[in-house]
This record gives structure tokens, sequence and C-alpha cells, in this order.
């Protein structure tokens, strides 16, 4: 069932324990309005919008939250409390700024691999232009470097390259050994078999673009995988704690 953007399912803790397992939701949406009566926002929440509400999803406990990719989240809690819900935001911090990176010109059947440019761009403060943030770099400038084949990586086109969450000016990205199997004909010239993809190899790379310097790789399946052509990467921050549990 789809909720849209701003609908949460909560789970009522607030029920008496001999009806804990019972399934009882409860349906949240936040819902502006021009009227004075009713829960005000906090003061640092003044321009939000419903309309600009990029995700919605409940925690433990029935805490609800509303994410803006550009502001912040806004959160509520104790939604069945008496006194009424409480209301509260956490806007992003001071001075951040949203970087973009990309390969221009694999999409370009005249473009030679080498030829495919890495560029990166970061959002202006009041969101309404993009500037370049590094020189651009060449895969073939990649692939020449002495830290590329120090570590004896294939030469093929990156895909999937996301920018790090921690440390500015580096990103990671994929890389393919594949081997294409051509056709197989029989003496009449009729196709008996299919060319195919044969995949050999699947690394990630940890790459400063700045030095043009590979600074860690990583094979990530055992014998290749054909499923890492799919550009389906995305950063996350979410097993960042191990860097303090490292010895």
């Amino acid at each position: 069932m789809y909720l849209g953007r701003t609908a949460v399912l909560v789970d009522d803790d607030s029920r008496p324990p001999a009806a804990a397992d019972a399934d009882d939701y409860i349906l949240v949406d936040i819902v502006t309005t021009s009227s004075t009566s009713g829960l005000g926002l906090p003061s640092c929440a003044s321009m939000w919008s419903k309309t600009l509400v990029d995700l919605a999803f409940s925690l433990d406990g029935g805490r609800i939250c509303w994410v803006d990719l550009l502001q912040g989240i806004l959160f509520c809690d104790h939604i069945l409390a008496p006194e009424g819900p409480e209301l509260g935001f956490v806007p992003l911090p001071a001075g951040y700024c949203i970087d973009f990176v990309a390969f221009v010109g694999w999409e370009v059947i005249s473009c030679p691999p080498n030829e495919v440019m890495l560029r990166t761009w970061v959002l202006s403060p009041d969101f309404k232009e993009w500037k370049e943030d590094s020189r651009a770099l060449s895969v073939g400038e990649m692939w020449a470097s002495e830290s590329f084949n120090q570590m004896g990586l294939p030469h093929v086109l990156p895909v999937s390259p996301v920018l790090s969450l921690s440390e500015d000016g580096v990103m990671y990205t994929v890389l393919n050994d594949i081997k294409q199997v051509p056709a197989q004909v029989d003496e009449f010239g009729i196709v008996v078999v299919d060319d195919q993809l044969v995949p050999i190899a699947n690394y990630m790379i940890r790459f400063d673009i700045l030095q043009n310097k590979v600074l860690s790789s990583t094979k990530i399946s055992q014998h290749g995988d054909l499923r890492w052509l799919t550009l389906t990467l995305f950063a996350t921050d979410f097993t960042a704690y191990l860097q303090d549990h490292q010895t």
C-alpha cells in the first residue's frame, strides 16, 4: 500500500501490556494550514513545507520523522499524549554543501573509454547553480596513474561513482573486469551460441580525485558477478562506527 511521501504507519506503543501482541497501528500525516490553531512548527523550521518532504519514517518508541534533504529533519514525539504531540527540528549543519560526481561521455558510443571524463560539481549555497568543484580527470589518466597500475587493476570503465561522506575529494567506484565471448556460428553461418559476457572479477576502489590516486582496492566478488554492472551503489555512513573499533 502506497502512503505517499508524508504519511507514516506508527506502532501504537501506548496500549496496555495485556494487549502487547495486538496489531494496533496509527496512520500519521503532516498537514500544513494557514490556520493559527493547532500545533505550530518550531521557529527554526519556519520555512518547512509539506511539498518539500523527501522521506517519512518512524522509529522505535513512536518518533516520526519527515526529511527535507535541503533543510533537515522535522520530528514528532508523543503522538497520543493528552497534552498533544511534540514537534522538534534538526537543521542541516551550517555551511554544508551538496556535491555531485559523474563520468561524462560513457553513454556516447563514439567516445573511447579512456576519454570519458570524471567531473564533480558543488551546489551553490542559494541552490541556484552547480559549479565544477575540481579539474576534470579522464579515465585514461586514472589508468595511467602509478597507484592504479601498482595494484594491478583492470583498465576498464569505472561505474557507480559515489562521493565519500567522510573524506573530501574522495570517491568510491566499481571496476568490472569482464570478457566478451563472441558468438559461435556453424558452417552455414547460423548462430548456434549467442555472444555472452563472462565476469572475471569486480573491484571497489577508493579514489582521491585531486591527487589522481587509488587509496585502496577491494575485490568485492570471489569469481566475478554481472550484477555489479547495474548502477545501484549509494553512499551511506551506516557502518562508520566500525572505524572507531578497528584495532
